[in-house]
């Protein structure tokens, strides 16, 4: 607003037409839009508009293990041509690490998790200005790593084949349908190669398959698709 006659800021050809999208500026204030003349930089009309500050809320989990699959949520689009970044934790603004255009598609995208050990940001930044609007912090563990979210499970981390184990618990859900399995590491949340449900008790016992590789005890609450923990164990 106010700006010197012939400045253009953000700017579009007319041709044709008799209206035009264009992208609003990064940084909130009052603005003008105005219609120029080519020959003369003369404007012909123009009107008032505010830009408001954009908010948008990213999400996503807390801790995920390396390999598995990230999944981002945000709130809303600002704008197709805007940006999902995944970047350690506190890198410079402007960094953009592993990128995707956020599009028309949604508000969810999912990524590889990185390869690397440690924390890191989902960050949405807004095209126009390369803006941050905000950011989601996350941490990546080890690929054999116990995941905990309310319920900890205690299990040996090594046995042999075929060997009788018994694992305990603290924690759970109200849940009227809670299962302990035992699983592949690989192999999907809520298939098992063994389950039991989860009444009053807060110990059970397994026999390991006999085949070697790793697997992991679950605490899952089926009722609302949820897994609350997630314990390794080797069998060798």
């Amino acid at each position: 607003m106010g700006a010197d006659e012939g400045e253009r800021g953000v700017w579009r050809r007319a041709g044709e037409n008799s209206a035009l999208d264009l992208t609003a500026p990064a940084e909130p204030g009052l603005y003008e839009m105005r219609y120029t003349l080519d020959a003369g930089n003369r404007t012909l009309a123009s009107a008032p508009i505010e830009i408001v500050e954009a908010s948008v809320s990213v999400s996503g989990p807390e801790t995920l293990r390396q390999g598995e699959t990230l999944r981002i949520t945000w709130s809303e689009t600002i704008h197709p041509r805007d940006i999902i970044a995944i970047v350690p934790m506190d890198a410079d603004e402007g960094v953009r690490g592993n990128r995707r255009r956020v599009g028309n598609s949604g508000t969810e995208m999912t990524f590889d998790a990185p390869e690397e050990t440690g924390v890191y940001e989902a960050r949405y930044i807004l095209d126009a200005g390369d803006t941050l609007l905000d950011s989601h912090v996350f941490e990546v563990l080890d690929e054999h790593a116990a995941l905990n979210d309310g319920v900890e499970i205690t299990a040996p981390g090594t046995a042999s084949p075929g060997e009788s184990v018994t694992i305990s618990w603290t924690g759970g859900s109200d849940s009227s349908d809670r299962r302990i399995t035992l699983a592949r590491s690989d192999q999907p949340i809520f298939s098992w190669i063994e389950a039991k449900r989860i009444e009053d008790e807060s110990e059970t016992s397994f026999t390991l398959p006999d085949d070697t590789g790793f697997y992991e005890f679950r605490y899952l609450d089926v009722s609302e698709q949820e897994v609350l923990s997630r314990t390794p164990i080797e069998v060798r």
